[in-house]
């Protein structure tokens, strides 16, 4: 049995309808199953995609405080068309 955690940006799933979400720059679901396929019985964990590889990287070198501002930023800018 092989256990791969998947850690991708956004993916084009439906959900940013649902949740009245704007989000940008994100994953088709094949960009992000191909890479997962190709890992099974290699590694624990997939980064699909190049930027979620320099934010896998790069956000633990981030002070939490500072962490935090940059999700806040992502976010408030997915939700910007509902206020």
């Amino acid at each position: 049995m092989d256990i791969l955690a998947a850690a991708p940006r956004p993916v084009m799933s439906g959900f940013s309808k649902r949740a009245n979400m704007k989000i940008g720059n994100a994953l088709q679901p094949s960009d992000m199953a191909i890479p997962m396929l190709k890992a099974l019985s290699k590694r624990s964990t997939v980064l699909p995609g190049t930027l979620t590889k320099v934010l896998g990287y790069s956000l633990p070198t981030v002070p939490p405080w500072a962490k935090a501002h940059i999700i806040d930023m992502v976010i408030g800018g997915m939700t910007v068309h509902q206020a």
